[in-house]
């Protein structure tokens, strides 16, 4: 997030939009080091904001161990609330010097050939509408962790199993299995997919 040093300010005192920001910065990074030398903060600054938020809700966000640092689910839901927090406050601050212009960086994750066949098109159009957006497109034919890779949106193909991170209900996709003419009058008409097995 890039106003995260922004946001962050120098009092002893650390509020609650401090804390989140800075929080954020730890689970791009990977640790509380590096989250606190990017920030320029010390690694016992950037250990009570994480503690003040866990405090406050009463879970813990992250898994601590001498190797690294994982999120707890908690934390992972929490984490693509305080982006969407803090990226809405950015939003707002530069919405005056914006004027009605969209702003920023979007990135995105699709299936590869869903992306390339038929989530391209409607990019490069929304772009076309849209040209001060930055975007990023991840094309893989992997589940992608939209917090650990920093992803704001993801389209998937798939029935999605119930977690903290808010789903839209696109539309449907069907498989179909097609043969030439031809080819079905020599190999014949498969019933089941074993059939397949003998073609």
């Amino acid at each position: 997030f890039d106003n995260q040093q922004a946001i962050i300010s120098g009092s002893a005192t650390m509020d609650r939009l401090d804390a989140m920001a800075v929080f954020v910065v730890v689970v791009e990074t990977g640790s509380l080091a590096a989250a606190g030398r990017k920030l320029g903060h010390s690694p016992a600054t950037v250990t009570r904001a994480v503690a003040m938020l866990e405090e406050r809700l009463g879970e813990r966000l992250l898994h601590r161990s001498t190797r690294a640092l994982r999120l707890t689910e908690r934390g992972e839901r929490q984490a693509a609330l305080y982006r969407g927090i803090l990226s809405e406050l950015a939003e707002a601050d530069g919405a005056d010097a914006a004027g009605d212009r969209i702003t920023g960086r979007i990135t995105l994750t699709a299936p590869e050939l869903f992306g390339r066949s038929i989530l391209m098109p409607v990019v490069e159009s929304f772009l076309d509408e849209h040209p001060d957006i930055g975007l990023r497109m991840l094309l893989l034919n992997r589940v992608v962790s939209l917090v650990e890779e920093g992803v704001d949106a993801a389209v998937r193909l798939a029935t999605l199993p119930v977690s903290g991170l808010i789903a839209v209900r696109l539309g449907e996709m069907r498989r179909l299995v097609c043969a030439a003419p031809h080819y079905l009058a020599r190999a014949g008409l498969p019933q089941t997919p074993s059939d397949l097995g003998h073609h």
